[in-house]
């Protein structure tokens, strides 16, 4: 059950109103209109430090920008090496493949060699039975 507090003043309008909760100040009208006010700005010292941050940041990229313009070798010879990288990278992952490819095929031939030494097995061993009568 809910606690029934006692009657209030609004401190924004003086209307009289009776609260939801024990520190509640103001009616629930003005309270509406307080909530579906803009919420604080920032100040113009919080905006100039967050710019100020910003422009470092800018300054920062954009040397790292022109030290890597620097180093950058000539837009034909980035390509080729890229394209090289990519060769190897393309040949490597086929050697994998067969490699696997390989190890599959091995297998198979163990597999099958396992399964003609147990068929054979199975055959002798029903002969065997068969000779003594069982």
């Amino acid at each position: 059950m809910r606690k029934v507090y006692a009657e209030k003043i609004c401190e924004k309008c003086g209307k009289a109103f009776v609260p939801r909760s024990g520190v509640q100040k103001r009616c629930p009208d003005c309270r509406v209109e307080l909530a579906q006010r803009p919420k604080r700005a920032l100040t113009n010292k919080q905006l100039t430090e967050m710019n100020g941050r910003q422009r470092e940041t800018i300054k920062r990229l954009q040397a790292e920008i022109a030290k890597l313009k620097g180093t950058m070798l000539a837009p034909q010879q980035a390509l080729v090496s890229q394209i090289e990288q990519l060769e190897k990278a393309i040949a490597r992952q086929r050697e994998i493949v067969g490699e696997g490819q390989r190890a599959v095929a091995v297998m198979g031939q163990r597999n099958h060699a396992l399964r003609k030494g147990i068929s054979a097995a199975i055959g002798a061993l029903e002969e065997t039975l068969k000779e003594d009568g069982r």
